[in-house]
């Protein structure tokens, strides 16, 4: 998990402290070290075992406010929670199952299968009422889904004739952020440009929310540049905005 901050006005290699505590207060469970580099302090941090404060998509996930100490002066973050970690597998597929017409199967058990070895992986699931399922999976690849029925008929094709998962098909990568001014309204009609890995750049204007929302991207970090600022914005994947379709808010001060 990458921590983050914009540090502005201090020296090269000044050291930060990121401290990670829980949203109902009590110790921090944990701190990471960083160092600044162009007024900016990243650091990587593997989540602890802590306990769980909410469940999306079928995972738990624990909510948690953050802390960056530089020197001695000490901010917290603007928003709560300042970070959600899920809890769950390193891995899950989402995914939406559909009939040959395009009608989401509701309601309907189906196993996940490893195209490799050909074998069930974990236990049948039951798409939601739209046809919806997010299942624990051992690595990040594809995988094929058999529809489970106790009496599949002569027009199931075979398991090895399932259309696998593909993600980048059924559930692209996303940017979808909000931006706001320091008076907490919306950035509307502002220039921005997205940049990333390869060489990628794209520029264009905010919405009347203040809203960037690009699709169909690679999956990973940009960073998104507006009104002199640089802020860092991950991809996310569609599923995760299904019960929440609220972007990630940003304050541009």
């Amino acid at each position: 998990m990458k921590l983050s901050a914009e540090v502005i006005g201090a020296a090269e290699g000044t050291a930060i402290v990121f401290r990670i505590f829980p949203l109902d207060g009590g110790d921090a469970v944990a701190e990471v070290e960083a160092t600044v580099a162009s007024e900016r302090a990243e650091a990587s941090w593997k989540l602890p075992r802590v306990p769980a404060t909410g469940k999306q998509n079928g995972f738990d996930y624990a909510d948690l406010d953050v802390e960056a100490d530089c020197a001695g002066l000490v901010r917290r973050a603007g928003e709560l929670p300042a970070l959600r970690a899920f809890l769950g597998p390193t891995c899950f597929l989402s995914t939406v199952i559909r009939s040959i017409g395009g009608t989401p199967l509701m309601n309907q058990l189906v196993q996940v299968i490893d195209p490799d070895s050909g074998e069930s992986v974990g236990q049948p699931v039951t798409t939601d009422a739209e046809g919806h399922i997010a299942a624990p999976v051992p690595e990040n690849k594809k995988y094929g889904i058999r529809i489970l029925d106790d009496d599949p008929g002569d027009d199931v094709p075979p398991p090895e004739a399932m259309d696998p998962y593909d993600a980048g098909r059924d559930d692209p990568p996303r940017i979808f952020v909000r931006l706001l001014g320091a008076d907490g309204k919306p950035l509307a009609g502002v220039d921005y440009e997205v940049t990333g890995k390869g060489g990628f750049s794209h520029k264009g204007k905010t919405d009347a929310e203040g809203d960037v929302e690009m699709e169909g991207i690679p999956a990973g970090g940009y960073e998104l540049k507006i009104q002199g600022h640089k802020l860092q914005v991950p991809t996310i994947v569609s599923s995760v905005l299904r019960e929440d379709p609220t972007p990630y808010t940003l304050v541009v001060k």
